[in-house]
């Protein structure tokens, strides 16, 4: 990892097994905060080689519920965009789900324009972000 600005030093925090489950990730990074502003903020954490991540999975998140879910809605276009996010009643993750993926919740492909945002080259290819932008500008030469 190379350090962001060359006034700060490369900070690397190795955490030992019992630091990883002995105490949450605030307290560890609590522990190390002055390290880390002097560091500029940044710091390259390193779980230690015995710690495995779960291999059993995990259970079920369909029943749970999800207090407040939040729906975003987008307007605008030309690089000026106004989100606004509402909070939904509480709904469980599968009910979450089903809204996710409802077609139209999804992203909007470059052949429908349901919100004005065509894209230059069609296809059905999802126009959102900056590399759909730089694909529609290099289609059009943009500068």
């Amino acid at each position: 990892m190379a350090s962001h600005r060359k006034d700060y030093p490369e900070l690397v925090l190795r955490p030992t097994q019992a630091d990883v489950l002995g105490t949450s990730f605030e307290a560890y990074i609590t522990r190390h905060e002055n390290r880390i502003i002097k560091a500029g903020g940044v710091a390259k954490i390193v779980m230690p080689a015995s710690l495995h991540p779960r291999r059993s999975g995990y259970e079920s998140v369909e029943r749970l519920t999800i207090s407040r879910a939040i729906r975003q809605h987008a307007t605008g276009g030309k690089g000026v965009y106004r989100m606004v996010y509402v909070e939904q009643k509480p709904m469980s993750v599968a009910e979450f789900k089903a809204m996710a993926l409802d077609k139209d919740n999804l992203p909007t492909t470059s052949g429908e324009g349901r919100s004005g945002n065509t894209g230059a080259r069609g296809g059905g290819t999802p126009v959102v972000g900056r590399a759909a932008r730089a694909r529609r500008c290099a289609a059009l030469r943009c500068r």
